[in-house]
């Protein structure tokens, strides 16, 4: 069996949804994460299997989620690299025979060179390379190389590991166009370092770094389904070492100048809004509130109002949406149709994969693209639900120069484009410091935005059912002259198809008297709230935008996800007057809110059922359907679901078990 044949059947075991996506290559549902659709690339490499998860799950927890081990993904114990000489004839072997973790080298045939004696790897495919011209790629692995190869470029590396390239040599690189490829790690980034500079001592006529889009090397990035076309040129680390005596040089095709501008030659200029006071056209602007709040709600009766043309004397206008964290068919459409949007006019902006699949923009590398998008739609608003579901994986949200190597370029657009860009950011649960302080993340997010849009709970409300959005920075209007305004959501029904599907909806309620400095200061006197309030806060919050009800699965998932601790959350479900409802025939129990509540409740009968059936909540994933007993081999016992307990994967997880009933028989 290949590996890649026991990576399929390792994965068909546990139930995972599989995709084919050509000869050797397919996705399928990651098992280290909640996958709901297939994120996990699998693809055949030149000597065992290519795995890649788009939610940075490491190849070798995937390994063991599937009861692989990490060597079980190479085709054969034993793989060979060999080196040759110029002629063909194999000088040197260097042998990986994985072992647990994947690795271990063991070197045959000539093993003792002298420095700068040893062979290149793929060495007559690297000086018939040199000789017609074209790059020779420079990985810092013999399996990167492989990929690259792969991948359809010559490529190259050096024996001995990332500290030695000294004791190769580098000759036959003369005159050549070399592409460095490193790890992505401070070994790395030494690597590329030392092979550069040898590579400058024997004459090499170019010489540049290039990095990968996904995971630490390139067979990561090969994995991912990305090619050679997608690398991305850096400097070399010489380039950005600080304290030069002299400053760097010009390069010849250095096109900047430096300009000086007298500001009596500015031509000053007006702000224009999409929202009077609130959105500036071409700039960003933030939307701040808590989780389950409702800003992806109020945004969807924004995006509304800009299709319809009524915010401005624009007229209607083209929407883009983004999001990380919704369902555009579950969620965003019901609630734009609830809003009265003209659907025509909002368009889901993905970026589609080479896999096939698809996910959200990646900033700053799909800037040109988001741009591109824009400008052929005409869009006055892009919505970006959350802000920080658009940042490259491999930067900090907590570091304001990640975030602004991120923003700037987003900021450039919405600038040059004249779109309005607004982003929605989660607030922490600190009460300390001004409201921009507790925007999660950097304060980099609220520096570099001209306008930040504060959605709270109405302190003067006591049942805190009322929300109050205003400003709580502004660089081109008066926070005192824009006003406050009331609103609150309220469960709606939309027909789809046949089906009636309940969501959240905006009302809006009018304007406060009160300014947003002194709602949030009264916000912030009420202090922290005691656990079974805020637990409160948020179901009333949650239910309210899920259109009056939830599964209780999506709920005790959701809450734990937020701090909020479901028991305390099952206690105040009572109270509130939240009721238990099972939807169809050995269907979920949904909580319905009191105003949403049914004819086919039955009172308290379903909500006795579903305490009962509660604590029996499957343990492996968290899902909603009634579980059964399990008992693994140490005695200890274990809810699952009915799908999970047949799992022929399960004793993977669980370290082998037995169901109930096989036990009383045996």
């Amino acid at each position: 069996m290949t590996a890649i044949e026991r990576v399929r059947d390792a994965l068909s075991s546990r139930g995972s949804r599989i995709e084919e996506q050509g000869r050797d290559r397919f996705v399928a549902q990651c098992p280290t994460h909640d996958d709901g659709r297939p994120s996990l690339s699998v693809r055949q490499g030149d000597r065992g299997v290519l795995l890649w998860c788009f939610a940075g799950c490491h190849r070798k927890e995937i390994a063991a989620d599937l009861g692989l081990q990490e060597s079980d993904l190479f085709d054969s114990d034993r793989i060979d690299y060999r080196y040759r000489d110029q002629t063909g004839k194999v000088v040197t072997t260097v042998r990986r025979t994985p072992d647990k973790d994947g690795k271990d080298f063991r070197q045959s045939g000539k093993t003792k060179w002298e420095k700068g004696t040893r062979p290149l790897y793929r060495l007559p495919e690297v000086l018939q390379a040199v000789k017609d011209g074209r790059p020779v790629y420079f990985s810092e692995g013999e399996k990167d190389a492989e990929a690259l190869v792969l991948a359809g470029v010559t490529a190259t590396t050096t024996a001995g590991g990332a500290s030695n390239p000294h004791m190769t040599d580098l000759s036959p690189l003369a005159g050549g166009d070399v592409r460095l490829v490193p790890d992505q790690d401070t070994e790395g980034e030494k690597y590329a370092a030392k092979v550069s500079g040898l590579l400058e001592e024997v004459g090499a006529a170019h010489v540049s770094v290039w990095r990968v889009q996904a995971g630490k090397d390139f067979a990561d990035h090969y994995a991912a389904g990305f090619g050679v076309e997608q690398l991305e040129e850096v400097t070399t680390s010489e380039d950005r070492e600080e304290g030069h005596s002299e400053p760097p040089e010009e390069t010849e095709d250095d096109g900047r100048t430096v300009t000086l501008t007298p500001a009596s030659q500015v031509r000053p200029k007006v702000v224009h809004w999409l929202w009077e006071g609130r959105l500036p056209k071409g700039m960003v602007t933030l939307l701040a509130g808590r989780q389950g709040l409702g800003k992806s709600t109020l945004c969807t009766w924004l995006a509304a109002r800009v299709t319809r043309g009524d915010l401005g004397p624009s007229g209607p206008g083209t929407v883009l949406w983004v999001t990380g964290e919704e369902d555009y068919g579950y969620n965003v459409v019901p609630r734009l149709m609830a809003a009265g949007a003209d659907l025509d006019l909002v368009q889901f902006m993905e970026m589609k994969l080479p896999t096939g699949g698809t996910t959200t923009p990646d900033l700053p590398m799909d800037t040109a693209k988001v741009e591109r998008a824009i400008r052929e739609t005409g869009a006055v608003l892009l919505v970006v639900d959350p802000l920080v579901s658009v940042l490259n994986g491999k930067l900090d949200s907590h570091k304001d120069h990640s975030v602004r190597q991120a923003l700037d370029p987003l900021f450039r657009v919405a600038r040059d484009t004249n779109t309005t860009i607004l982003g929605l950011m989660h607030l922490g649960k600190s009460k300390q410091g001004d409201f921009t302080d507790r925007v999660l993340g950097s304060t980099g997010f609220t520096a570099a935005a001209r306008s930040v849009l504060a959605l709270i709970v109405d302190p003067d409300d006591p049942e805190e059912r009322r929300l109050c959005l205003g400003l709580s920075k502004t660089n081109y209007a008066s926070k005192h002259e824009v006003p406050t305004l009331s609103l609150q959501v309220v469960s709606a029904e939309v027909q789809v198809g046949e089906e009636t599907a309940k969501v959240g909806k905006v009302e809006m309620l009018g304007v406060t008297t009160r300014s947003m400095s002194d709602l949030l200061a009264d916000s912030d006197d009420q202090g922290d709230r005691s656990e079974r309030d805020e637990a409160e806060v948020w179901l009333r919050s949650y239910l309210e935008e899920s259109g009056g009800e939830a599964p209780s699965g999506d709920i005790r998932k959701d809450c734990q996800r937020d701090g909020i601790s479901y028991e305390v959350l099952k206690k105040r479900k009572k109270k509130m007057g939240i009721r238990s409802e099972k939807s169809g025939f050995q269907g979920k129990f949904m909580w319905v809110l009191p105003e949403a509540v049914t004819s086919a409740g039955n009172g308290d009968d379903q909500d006795d059922r579903e305490e009962k059936q509660d604590p029996d909540l499957c343990q492996v994933h968290e899902c909603s359907s009634p579980g059964v007993d399990v008992v693994p081999l140490d005695g200890k016992r274990w809810n699952l679901c009915h799908v999970h307990a047949t799992d022929p994967a399960l004793p993977l997880l669980l370290g082998g078990q037995r169901t109930l009933t096989e036990e009383k028989s045996a």
